[in-house]
């Protein structure tokens, strides 16, 4: 039940600077292939690689370092996080101090090679960014994201010397050359999070706005064939939404298998009265409320939100506990039905409450596997940590087991059908449900023939399976059979 420490020494304002920073999983393959973006303590971006599920974590790597970098703001954006593609590309960009720059670089996870590190813009005004006014959400913010047609999206705010607010919104078809649009920001405190649209124009995105003047969370449209984002399309999401200027309270993930957006977000920070609410967002026009994960809920806020692509379930994790800023525990709870129930609390670290600040839960996909493993960033020890033995893992769909050749998916999947449609009778023959009828025919023979070595194969198989699991047996298996608690 120990927590993991990622990195010793993180950035002293880890949770102000960072936003979406994985873990993002490329496999399944001994409990998981996985990484994570940070900042360490000379605000340099780096990354660590895990091949094991995160029991243990390889060395910082760069990607872009001293003297160009100290990071003010990062974000990050898979591939696989957008559907049908298949690339295998991490896409980050970061607000740079010692440059004076936006800029773009990537991580390529199939050899683990850094590349881009191109100029989005240069700071306007002064030249330089006004970092002696703070890093809050109100100061300094930017996100990123890929459309399903393959333009990427970056769109930022900041400040310069002169305390002048700039906000900027950028398109690219390769993450080489970016283009100027128009900006979704209105005010210096709102922020905005982008996500590839689910519409029939594959380029357009998405904007979840916090309006924080309004107290709103609105959804916007950025049209791409007409570059520009539709004010008619802006919906409200939700009002009597209290924004922070400090922690991002709103989190959000892709279901792939629809393309819906499940966002969760906070009604207020550290107040009694404070609801973790959560939205099934289809489009515009279809925005669906869903059940709190939790309601009237003092000493609470953070959040972060991961779909198992395997099966659509969510799990949305949160920090609460004693005192907000200093005395927190992260948990998680999980809804295997869109968010319309959640199956109770569960503690995600194993010690006890501290100075937790930000946590990010990265993304899976199906066909590569995974794991819901949230990382967390303790601020008073500047350290990010993990818990792998609160972990959910999941099996890739067509690929490989989490342990043992044969895949948890097939093999669930294959046992339960087999046990109820096989039946023997007197003469030892094979009877599938009703779709054998009662007279015995010369079908009814080879029917038989084929589903007694289906069985026996996927018996076999299943000993095999089950004895390669931890401790050789399964502490509990979720209702599809493709994830597993250890």
């Amino acid at each position: 039940m120990a927590d993991v420490t990622i990195e010793a020494a993180g950035g002293t304002f880890s949770y102000s600077n960072s936003l979406r920073g994985g873990p993002f999983w490329t496999a399944d393959t001994n409990d998981g292939i996985g990484y994570i973006i940070y900042l360490n303590v000379t605000y340099d971006l780096v990354y660590r690689k895990t091949a094991d599920g995160g029991a243990t974590w390889g060395a910082a790597q760069v990607i872009a370092a001293a003297a160009a970098c100290d990071a003010a703001r990062y974000d990050c954006y898979a591939d696989w996080q957008t559907d049908g593609d298949a690339g295998t590309k991490i896409h980050i960009a970061y607000i740079c101090l010692d440059t004076d720059e936006v800029r773009y670089v990537y991580l390529d996870t199939s050899d683990d090679s850094v590349g881009g590190d191109d100029l989005i813009e240069t700071c306007q005004g002064t030249g330089t960014f006004g970092f002696a006014f703070g890093f809050g959400l109100n100061r300094y913010l930017l996100s990123i994201t890929k459309t399903r047609g393959g333009n990427f999206a970056v769109a930022f705010k900041y400040y310069d010397t002169d305390f002048t607010k700039f906000d900027s919104f950028y398109t690219s078809p390769d993450a080489d050359t970016w283009t100027s649009k128009t900006s979704p920001y209105e005010i210096d405190l709102d922020y905005c999070l982008l996500f590839p649209a689910n519409l029939p124009d594959n380029q357009d995105l998405w904007g979840v706005y916090w309006d924080v003047s309004a107290n709103e969370i609105s959804l916007k449209t950025f049209d791409d064939s007409n570059n520009y984002w539709t004010t008619i399309g802006e919906v409200s999401i939700s009002g009597s939404m209290a924004g922070s200027g400090t922690y991002m309270q709103m989190n959000g993930d892709i279901r792939l298998s629809d393309g819906h957006l499940i966002l969760a977000a906070w009604s207020q920070l550290n107040n009694a009265l404070a609801d973790l609410k959560t939205w099934d967002i289809t489009d515009a026009g279809t925005i669906t409320a869903k059940t709190n994960v939790l309601t009237d809920s003092a000493e609470s806020f953070l959040v972060t939100v991961f779909i198992n692509q395997v099966n659509d379930d969510v799990y949305v994790a949160y920090a609460r506990g004693t005192a907000v800023g200093s005395l927190v525990k992260v948990f998680y709870q999980l809804s295997q039905d869109g968010g319309a129930n959640w199956d109770g609390e569960t503690a995600m670290q194993a010690d006890a409450e501290d100075d937790e600040k930000w946590i990010s839960s990265g993304a899976v996909k199906a066909t590569n596997g995974g794991r819901f493993l949230p990382v967390l960033f303790d601020d008073d020890d500047n350290d990010i940590f993990c818990n792998k033995d609160n972990s959910i893992a999941i099996a890739a769909v067509g690929g490989g087991a989490e342990k043992g050749p044969i895949s948890s998916a097939v093999i669930v999947g294959v046992l339960p059908v087999a046990a109820k449609a096989v039946a023997l009778d007197r003469d030892s023959s094979v009877i599938i449900g009703n779709l054998v009828s009662a007279s015995r025919s010369r079908n009814r023979t080879i029917i038989s023939t084929v589903l007694v070595g289906v069985v026996a194969t996927a018996l076999k198989a299943w000993a095999t399976f089950s004895s390669a699991l931890p401790s050789g047996r399964i502490e509990s298996f979720k209702r599809t059979g493709r994830s597993w608690r250890r």
